[in-house]
């Protein structure tokens, strides 16, 4: 078989839109992965029907092997995703505690492409609001530690919420963005609330702690 016969297997869909790239990614399929980005590294990972690339199958299942194979691979990948999400917010909100796995997800994703943590999803969230929203305090944590994305903590999203409204609303204690020095603690939404009005309705016992947290300094 030809370069050119391979070539035209490998680029083939089916009436998913499926590529064999997608089977692969999907089913972790490391050999596979690894033999089609070798064959056909120009190939353009386009989206199948779902609007999922190999590279959001293989992040969203937390294939790091097979995610890192296409990224160090494909010259030309892509990084959306169905429903406005990409590939960062998949490792985000997988649906476990976040691990060492899923940081490695993160770094090898923002590794290749280093802009992809300012893409926001269809409600206007960014990944901090994404982290908060999927209970990931890991990557919370992961996010604000090296003070490299410290412009997340006061954007808003579509609503007018910051990432500290939805600790706010949340039953969630998360120290690190309450106690961060640049948060601002009384924007406000638009429904005209700030973060303490959202934790004041909150009533779960878990807030009280936050409560006075979020609103100590303005006391």
């Amino acid at each position: 078989m030809d370069g050119a016969e391979k070539q035209r297997l490998i680029r083939m869909i089916d009436e998913n839109g499926d590529t064999a790239l997608h089977m692969a990614a999907r089913g972790g399929l490391i050999g596979v992965v690894k033999f089609i980005m070798k064959e056909d590294p120009e190939f353009e990972l386009s989206a199948n029907n779902a609007g999922e690339t190999p590279l959001y199958l293989a992040v969203e299942k937390g294939l790091v092997e097979c995610s890192r194979a296409i990224l160090e691979s494909c010259k030309k990948p892509t990084y959306d995703g169905p429903c406005s999400r990409t590939p960062l917010h998949a490792a985000i909100i997988r649906q476990h505690t976040a691990t060492e796995g899923d940081i490695n997800m993160i770094n090898e994703l923002l590794k290749h492409c280093p802009d992809c943590w300012e893409t926001l999803n269809s409600c206007g969230q960014n990944v901090l609001h994404i982290s908060i929203l999927n209970k990931q305090e890991e990557v919370v944590k992961y996010f604000l530690d090296s003070g490299k994305w410290d412009s997340l903590v006061n954007e808003a999203d579509n609503d007018g919420n910051t990432p500290l409204h939805l600790v706010a609303a949340s039953g969630n204690y998360v120290p690190e963005l309450i106690k961060h020095p640049k948060v601002t603690k009384m924007s406000v939404n638009k429904e005209n609330q700030t973060p303490l009005d959202l934790a004041l309705v909150c009533t779960e016992s878990t807030n009280k702690m936050k409560i006075g947290e979020i609103g100590g300094k303005f006391a």
